[in-house]
């Protein structure tokens, strides 16, 4: 694809994952006009940084190959991250150095997506949170690549190990899928909070006033959360037919004190501990702050905090 000068609007270019590839590519004029290229250089960043990966690689000027002026020789650590990354050339002509405008690129095999690989995990979060699983795929701050992070981290809590995204489907029966779904969507309920409570609720215009309403989607997500909590919890105890060996999490209530204090008898008859306690004894846990570390929707105050699944 040529890449004019002066003007940005171009298609993405898909390059392979980890391997050596020769891109060619041909720098114009406007209206096609041609270009004496003297030296020339390649140039790649991160689409969320401005600092280049490929800062400056030299490349040369060819003629002869299907029409295009410009290569460069990318190993296969230059292509080695899956992503989507800007590119540009800079070039020197008549004396003159030019840098042309960015360029779209995507690194990738041939899995699902393009440019980031989701599979079956991330596909069914839908399942539980359509909408809000949508607007975070497409969210500038979020993305894909964060949603399947989570889900190859949920995988490896779970079976200390993890798949690629192509192999999700075939490798985890459909109640594993399902639970690493509902693991993945409960993780989203976060970053779903915080993107709703970002969206505008109303709309107005400068004639008469325009009223758009939504549902309450952060009050929907906190009721989702207490939900998938409930059903991950049964879920988890299911899949000890699915993965053998599979460990059960317990909730441990906290031991009782061993304060041995001394009753002594009040006038009026009744019992009152003593001042202070004998022998060695721990502190009074009346004083000590209250452990309150457990999901505060399904254990008291004194259970040890951690969800009874991973």
């Amino acid at each position: 694809m040529p890449t004019v000068v002066d003007s940005s609007v171009r298609s993405p270019i898909i390059l392979p994952l980890g391997v050596e590839f020769t891109f060619t590519d041909l720098i114009t004029k406007n209206n096609n006009e041609s270009v004496k290229i003297e030296s020339v250089e390649f140039y790649m960043r991160a689409f969320f940084s401005r600092t280049p990966l490929l800062n400056g690689i030299t490349a040369k000027a060819v003629s002869g190959i299907a029409g295009e002026n410009v290569k460069v020789e990318l190993t296969s650590a230059d292509l080695a991250t899956e992503g989507e990354y800007f590119a540009w050339w800079g070039f020197e002509s008549e004396g003159v150095e030019y840098q042309t405008p960015e360029f779209p690129i995507v690194v990738s095999d041939h899995g699902p997506g393009i440019g980031v690989q989701t599979g079956a995990i991330v596909d069914g979060v839908s399942d539980h949170m359509p909408i809000t699983a949508e607007a975070l795929k497409k969210s500038v701050s979020f993305g894909e690549r964060r949603m399947q992070k989570i889900a190859t981290l949920i995988q490896l809590r779970v079976l200390k190990e993890a798949v690629s995204p192509d192999q999700e489907i075939i490798s985890y029966e459909l109640p594993l899928l399902d639970y690493f779904s509902k693991r993945v969507a409960l993780e989203l309920c976060t970053p779903g909070i915080d993107y709703w409570a970002r969206q505008h609720r109303t709309a107005t215009t400068q004639g008469p006033t325009e009223i758009t309403s939504f549902p309450d989607m952060i009050a929907s997500l906190e009721k989702l959360r207490n939900r998938l909590v409930s059903e991950l919890e049964e879920n988890w105890r299911e899949l000890e037919f699915f993965v053998p060996g599979i460990k059960q999490r317990k909730s441990v209530p906290m031991p009782g004190s061993s304060l041995e204090f001394h009753e002594t008898p009040e006038q009026n008859g009744t019992l009152r501990r003593r001042e202070f306690p004998v022998g060695f004894v721990t502190k009074d846990p009346n004083e000590m702050q209250r452990l309150a570390t457990g999901w505060r929707g399904n254990h008291d105050l004194f259970t040890l905090g951690f969800y009874p699944f991973p």
